[in-house]
């Protein structure tokens, strides 16, 4: 399980990710809820990494959950 996040950002100068939080619902209830560890934050992504990005919906960057979160 993870979230793709596409930046479509060719040409710019690079991105800043400060906050992303996922939160699974079983039904209505939160089952759990995960966010980017403070430790890591900002998540910088330089014009290098956005060039390896061909555009909306081509690529993505994507963000897994580990074993332990996953279960």
């Amino acid at each position: 399980m993870g979230v793709g996040v596409n930046w479509d950002q060719t040409g710019q100068s690079g991105a800043q990710l400060n906050a992303m939080t996922l939160t699974i619902y079983n039904v209505t209830q939160v089952a759990g809820s995960f966010s980017l560890d403070p430790s890591i934050v900002p998540v910088i992504f330089s014009p290098a990494e956005l060039d390896r990005e061909p555009g909306n919906g081509n690529a993505v960057f994507l963000f897994v959950l580990d074993t332990p979160q996953q279960i």
